[in-house]
Order: C-alpha cells, then sequence, then structure tokens
C-alpha cells in the first residue's frame, strides 16, 4: 500500500509555481459524491452516496469531516442473507497539489460506521429454528481509510478509495424474559470505492 501511495504522490499534477498566491482551492466547500463499493468478505456490490464538508487549514491541507451513506447485500454464506446498510461519519486529512485545470489529491482518515441489517424472513426462519436466534446485530465500529483522487477545473471530482472495517455480528438466543444467551463473530470488510462528486463553494461573504 505505502508503494501505491508513494506512486499516486509521484503522479499528481505539479503545483503552481507560487502555490500561496495560486492556491488552486476553495477555503470552504460542499462536495456531493455518489459511486460504488466493490464486494468485500461480508456485502456484494453496493451504492455510495456521501456529503463532504471541505475546508482549506493551511496550504496544501485539508480537513475534510463527511457522511456516508451504503447500501448493499449479504454475499457470504457465513452469515444470515439480508440487507446490510451503513451510515458512515468519517474525517480525512488531503494533500493537494495541482493547479485550476487539474488537482490531484491524497488523503487518509478514521471512520465511525453505524449498521443497519435487515435479514431476510427465510433467514430469520431459519435462525429461529435451527438455532434458536431471536435477533441478529452489527455493532457499531471504528476503522481507517485511505484516499485518491483527481479534481477537474476545481469542481469535478473522480475518486478512488479503501476503507478497512471490522464489524462484529452478534447472534442472541432468548431464553425467557430476561435470559438470553450471546454470541458474536468479528468480521473483516475492506471496501473499496469509486465515486464520482461535483464541489459547491462555500462563502460567507
Amino acid at each position: 500500500m505505502l508503494s501505491v501511495l508513494f506512486a499516486a504522490i509521484m503522479a499528481l499534477p505539479l503545483y503552481p509555481l507560487n502555490p500561496i498566491q495560486q492556491d488552486t482551492l476553495e477555503v470552504m466547500s460542499l462536495h456531493l459524491s455518489a459511486g460504488m463499493n466493490s464486494p468485500n468478505g461480508v456485502t456484494s456490490l453496493a451504492p455510495d452516496i456521501s456529503i463532504k464538508y471541505e475546508m482549506l487549514v493551511a496550504h496544501p491541507f485539508v480537513v475534510r469531516p463527511s457522511i456516508e451513506f451504503h447500501f448493499g447485500k449479504i454475499n457470504k454464506a457465513l452469515f444470515p442473507d439480508g440487507d446490510l446498510s451503513a451510515i458512515t461519519l468519517a474525517t480525512d486529512i488531503i494533500y493537494y497539489r495541482g493547479t485550476d485545470h487539474l488537482t490531484g489529491y491524497i488523503g487518509t482518515g478514521v471512520a465511525y460506521a453505524s449498521y443497519f441489517f435487515e435479514p431476510t424472513s427465510r433467514a430469520s426462519d431459519s435462525l429461529i429454528e435451527n438455532f434458536g436466534v431471536t435477533d441478529v446485530d452489527v455493532k457499531k465500529t471504528v476503522g481507517y481509510r485511505l484516499t485518491m483522487g483527481l479534481r477537474y477545473q476545481k469542481a469535478y471530482s473522480l475518486e478512488f478509495g479503501v476503507t478497512e472495517m471490522r464489524p462484529v455480528f452478534s447472534y442472541k438466543s432468548r431464553f425467557a424474559s430476561k435470559q438470553y444467551s450471546e454470541y458474536t463473530y468479528k468480521s473483516r470488510m475492506s471496501n473499496v470505492r469509486f465515486t464520482l462528486g461535483y464541489l459547491f463553494p462555500l462563502r460567507l461573504f
């Protein structure tokens, strides 16, 4: 991964001759994007929608908090069939180089995901009949991410990102109103994401 990041840095467009006076980014921007997450060890190919707020803190670094929505389906027999959606809150530090015409950037950050699992009726019936499982939950988790991207005319973006998460599946069997047993299984989800986006500059005055 380090060799990929180093190659990406070397391939970025050259920064302006005077990067302080010829800064290529707005001080604040709203970045909307949509794309797809590749299949991983848990879910199938899944759409992705995100809303990002970008703030130029000091050339050439940008802080980018975001909220993202993911929609997928379980694709591994190890887990019950069903829909697995997620809302992810993330913060990235972005390093950029380029001009008004073309800008390249790389970044890294942390992500916090909340999952929503909805098993199919067939999977629910099978869990109850065969294992006595009455509830399946996917616990919230923290992960990290790497991002590389290009921007054209300061407005259009093309991004490639990798997010590493290790959510825990929780299976509960209830014996009485206040008695139950719980079994947990930690999984690995390495999402590779491609997105297209558009940036809206934000100006206070």
